[in-house]
């Protein structure tokens, strides 16, 4: 067993997918489907203990994309993708925003979501610990 080098090949193919996703602006990642997006942040929760400068660029990028209100996402999406991102405890506050807010603006049949969704929405909204302005009217009022 040469733990060694499967963790260097596990960090290089880390380096070389951030790369390939985020170049051009994030032209690749435009043109995921919100399966992929949620896929792609699982397998780095999955892949990795805690986030890095260049992960969280990515999980930027990831929670922009299923929060376009124009992207078609899921519920499943929507949790897997903030589930994800606590994972890897990445805080953006607009990102969270933006991904949560799909499930209030009627893009996403909120009443449809299996309980593993929302648990796992609330959870990541919980850990990210995003403080929310009283005046603010987003997915947390």
């Amino acid at each position: 067993d040469d733990l060694a080098g499967d963790t260097a090949l596990k960090d290089s193919a880390i380096e070389a997918v951030y790369h390939a996703a985020t170049a051009k602006e994030g032209f690749l990642l435009r043109r995921f489907k919100g399966q992929e997006l949620n896929n792609l942040a699982w397998g780095l929760a999955r892949l990795l203990e805690e986030s890095t400068p260049h992960i969280d660029e990515l999980l930027r990028q990831i929670g922009f994309q299923v929060g376009d209100r124009r992207k078609r996402v899921s519920a499943q999406d929507i949790g897997t993708t903030l589930w994800a991102m606590g994972k890897l405890n990445f805080v953006d506050p607009y990102v969270y925003r933006a991904v949560a807010a799909r499930l209030i603006d009627g893009s996403v049949d909120i009443s449809r979501c299996k309980p593993q969704e929302l648990s796992n929405t609330v959870w990541a909204m919980a850990t990210s610990e995003i403080e929310v302005d009283d005046n603010q009217k987003d997915a947390f009022d």
